[in-house]
């Protein structure tokens, strides 16, 4: 039925890293180097059986363990996640999967060569998401009772905050504007763009863009993107976006379950005419195994107005922000539960550029495994003001919280 990825699930539970040739992952003795190196490391991920589970207390959400033990030689494994990984092509995806009864299954299954009978005794017509609820919820197929809890609110700005210029109407139609409802549909219109060209899409509210392990590719062009609250969602397979001397604009989208094995979680920003601005966007459990856990910024431009993050991870730098040159701007944001777990920065590593924190932003309850609950400094400039932070902390409480 096809080879089985790598990547087992979505919730990685712990990275191990691997020395490069010339420098060891934890060696950051020197973080000036941030400010030229392309970072030469890779990491891998071990990844811990899913539970599948909705909530914490939930098993009646898991998957059925060992419900496909009888072709498990002939597809690599019994496990839900594995199996319906090698079966998602013959059904245009995991969730065509999810959606199939057993008996379609099992028939495609025969096609293919493989012995269709299930472990569980289960009716032809029940549907396969009902063995594996877990996977399946994963992929966006839920049955009764196991829909997801919903995404947190936006954090509530002060009331005396001065509202911004309102946003014109965005009118599917228009000219320059392009309507899409499917992944397939956004990657291949961004993908028929040639390098210099301005291109604007709409994302309808009621759609979710299931990345299935890889980036939105965006190089060369200025792409916008605007929607009234569709959701990217990267599973923890992979960054939002692969940005490369281009210029992303972002309005009214929420980003979720992004992870990079490397730097920045949701996108990297390396080039002096790359830019990304941010405008009323919602991004949701975010990762990186070495440091960034939302963005990584070497160069050009990261603009964030209005906007929210929560739940981003480092294992090393800047919970949300490794920054080694560019300019950052944090406008009227809320940063809530940004970590940097075993370096600086719970919210923003600086080794070069300008961090620009302005008009009412807030970060509540970031932290860091060293020094600088919200914000280490180390070179270039800082200016925050008209800003409140709350409940951060920061290991060394003798280097402080900022």
């Amino acid at each position: 039925m096809g080879e089985i990825p790598v990547l087992e699930q979505s919730e990685v539970s712990r990275i191990s890293h691997k020395a490069s040739p010339t420098r060891s992952v934890e060696d950051f003795s020197d973080p000036r180097s941030l400010r030229h190196t392309d970072f030469p490391f890779h990491a891998t991920s071990r990844v811990l059986s899913e539970d599948g589970s909705s909530s914490a207390d939930s098993t009646s959400c898991s998957d059925v363990p060992e419900a496909f033990s009888s072709i498990s030689v002939c597809v690599g494994g019994s496990d839900c996640f594995r199996v319906l990984s090698a079966a998602a092509p013959l059904f245009d995806g995991i969730s065509g999967v999810c959606g199939s009864t057993v008996a379609q299954f099992a028939a495609l299954s025969l096609q293919n060569g493989c012995p269709a009978p299930f472990s569980p005794p289960i009716a032809q017509t029940e549907k396969v998401v009902e063995l594996c609820r877990g996977t399946c919820s994963e992929a966006g197929v839920f049955i009764p009772g196991c829909m997801p809890s919903p995404v947190p609110p936006t954090f509530p700005f002060p009331p005396h905050l001065p509202p911004l210029p309102p946003s014109p109407p965005i009118v599917p139609g228009l000219p320059g504007y392009a309507t899409v409802t499917s992944l397939q549909e956004l990657r291949a219109a961004v993908g028929a763009s040639l390098p210099g060209d301005f291109m604007a899409l709409f994302l309808p509210s009621n759609v979710v863009f299931v990345l299935r392990g890889s980036p939105i590719v965006v190089h060369g062009i200025t792409l916008e993107i605007t929607s009234d609250g569709a959701i990217i969602d990267a599973q923890y397979r992979s960054m939002a976006f692969d940005l490369k001397s281009a210029i992303l604009r972002l309005h009214g989208i929420t980003i979720v379950n992004c992870y990079s094995s490397s730097l920045g979680g949701v996108a990297n920003i390396r080039q002096p005419e790359a830019a990304l601005l941010a405008v009323g966007v919602q991004i949701i459990n975010s990762a990186s195994a070495i440091s960034g856990g939302v963005f990584f910024l070497t160069a050009g431009n990261l603009t964030l107005i209005r906007s929210l993050i929560s739940n981003s991870t480092a294992d090393g730098y800047g919970g949300v922000l490794l920054q080694g040159g560019g300019l950052a701007t944090f406008s009227a944001t809320s940063i809530i539960n940004s970590i940097a777990s075993t370096r600086d920065g719970g919210v923003a590593y600086t080794t070069a550029g300008v961090l620009d924190i302005r008009n009412n932003c807030s970060f509540v309850n970031s932290s860091s495994g060293r020094s600088g609950g919200v914000v280490f400094l180390f070179d270039g400039l800082a200016m925050i003001a008209s800003s409140r932070m709350e409940k951060s902390t920061a290991r060394q409480l003798d280097k402080g919280v900022l």
